[in-house]
Parts: C-alpha cells; sequence; structure tokens
C-alpha cells in the first residue's frame, strides 16, 4: 500500500504542476490515462477501502503483476478493484515483456473510465454485472437508482474488446420474442454512445414456468451467495446479498441467515476454516433442499 500511494502522489504531482509528463492525453477536456504498474511479492496485506477511494473512485488504474511466491489474492484483489489486470510473472524477460505490453496499451487507450448506464424495462431486473478482461472476469459494484444503474469501466483499449455480462431476472408473462429489454449508454467527459439489448429466443428452447410460492429464489440465492463466497470472498458475496434482497420473492429469513453466514466469515481469522464452514452450509443447505 505504501507503494501505490507513492505512486498515487507521484501522479497528483504531475497533473497539478501542469506538465503531464508520462502522462497520457486524449485531448482537451478528456482525462489523461493515468496507469500504476504495480511489480509484487504480495506479502502484505492490502486495504480495499483505500483501494476503492483512493485508486479506482478516482479513475487510476493499477496494473498489478506477482513475482517469486507471491499471494495470488493480494495481487489479483489490486488489480480488479482498480478495473486492472494482474499476471504471474516468473522470470526477468516475462517481466519486461508485462511492462512493455501495458506500455503499449496506455498508449491505445481511446476512452478513459467511461461510465455504462444501464435501465432495464418494467419487466427486467438486473440481478449482477460482470465485467471480463481478457479471460480475467470480476464481479462489479454498481450504483443504483432504482432498478438502473451505474458501472465504472476500465479504460477501453483499441482493438481489445470489452466484454460486460448482467444476469438478468424477467418477468415470466412477458412476451420475450424481439422485445427490448434493457437500454444502455456509455458515457465519457467528451463522448456518449448508446444501444439496447432486445431479447431472440432460440429455436427449441423449453422456458419453465417459476413457482409462485414463496421463497421461489431462495435455493438459487442461497447458492450464488455461498458459491460467491468461497470464489470471490466475503465482500463480493455481501454485495450479492444485496442485490438479492432487492428481489421481493427472496424471503427476509433466508436473507438473514446468509448474512449470518457472511458475518461469521469474515470475523473468522482463518481463511481454510471460513471457507469450510462456507462449504458446510451450502452442504446443509443443499440436502434441505
Amino acid at each position: 500500500m505504501n507503494g501505490l500511494a507513492r505512486s498515487k502522489e507521484l501522479l497528483g504531482r504531475m497533473a497539478e504542476s501542469g506538465s503531464l509528463g508520462g502522462l497520457l492525453s486524449l485531448g482537451s477536456g478528456a482525462k489523461p490515462v493515468e496507469w500504476v504498474v504495480l511489480i509484487t511479492d504480495g506479502g502484505s496485506s492490502i486495504d480495499e477501502r483505500r483501494l476503492d477511494t483512493e485508486f479506482d473512485e478516482s479513475g487510476i488504474t493499477v496494473q498489478s503483476a506477482g513475482i517469486r511466491n507471491y499471494r495470488q489474492d493480494v495481487i489479483k484483489t489490486v488489480a480488479e478493484r482498480t478495473q486492472g489486470e494482474w499476471a504471474d510473472v516468473g522470470n526477468p524477460q516475462k517481466l519486461g515483456r508485462f511492462f512493455d505490453r501495458k506500455l503499449s496499451e496506455a498508449r491505445g487507450v481511446g476512452a478513459v473510465n467511461p461510465d455504462l448506464h444501464l435501465s432495464p424495462v418494467r419487466f427486467a431486473d438486473i440481478k449482477a454485472v460482470y465485467h471480463t478482461h481478457g479471460d480475467q472476469q470480476s464481479t462489479m459494484d454498481p450504483e443504483w437508482e432504482g432498478q438502473d444503474c451505474t458501472v465504472s469501466m476500465d479504460d477501453m483499449i483499441a482493438g481489445k474488446e470489452s466484454k460486460v455480462r448482467l444476469d438478468l431476472f424477467v418477468d415470466g408473462e412477458a412476451s420475450l420474442e424481439e422485445q427490448k429489454v434493457l437500454d444502455a449508454t456509455l458515457e465519457t467527459a467528451t463522448q456518449t454512445v448508446s444501444d439496447e439489448m432486445t431479447v431472440e429466443i432460440a429455436a427449441g428452447v423449453v422456458v419453465e414456468e417459476a413457482s409462485d410460492d414463496e421463497g421461489a429464489l431462495d435455493d438459487v440465492a442461497i447458492s450464488d451467495v455461498m458459491e460467491t463466497a468461497l470464489e470471490d470472498g466475503p465482500d463480493q458475496a455481501e454485495t450479492k446479498i444485496g442485490q438479492w434482497e432487492r428481489e421481493d420473492e427472496v424471503t427476509e429469513s433466508t436473507v438473514a441467515k446468509m448474512e449470518d453466514v457472511i458475518d461469521d466469515m469474515k470475523q473468522t481469522g482463518d481463511e481454510k476454516e471460513a471457507k469450510d464452514d462456507v462449504s458446510r452450509v451450502l452442504s446443509e443447505w443443499d440436502d434441505d433442499a
């Protein structure tokens, strides 16, 4: 965290001095490209809240590379929380190639930290938003305004595809054929583009009707939250709980149970012990179902 703080201070001084130096500018009115390349053995702890407030919300992307016996969870979290990518670097040659590649990509940035606004129609509900960086996928934490949400995207690079995946819950009574389910707008400080998502039903697809019983989505929600806790940790699982809590068909008792499990996981100092507890709870719920 000290190295990242020093890098942020340096970027700030360069911008304030009016001499961008190593900062790449996309023209008048556009925000400069601000990237930090972090090379680390990932042996120390990180402050995720500081990553969010001091880097991600400030539009600073951290591209991280792990060397020697590094902690993968550290360099992965640093990159994903700041819309960057992470890599395993095992020798000096690979390290040089990683740095060169990131420098080349920075020069190819065409949009700096654009915002993606997603507005579903009345019968659709966004459950989760995911972003894919190459072969790496991370869960995004949108800002919500009713059913609409806004997600901060990473810098968009020419020739490099940027993908967003949505989990949508759609009212079973709606006729979906050729139906618009979502409006999407991508916005930077200087430009705006928009599109819409429509549904095409493939031949032979059978759509099962959801149960009207109270708690019909409980088992799905439990599985989703617990698996997220195992794969991505308690903070991401907490975000999932909030997303499911907005769904009326998930009962309050189930939300409370999930919150208790995740709270216990966060308070348990031993990561393996915490994950074993979550696995046990998930197994018990599966048996009950």
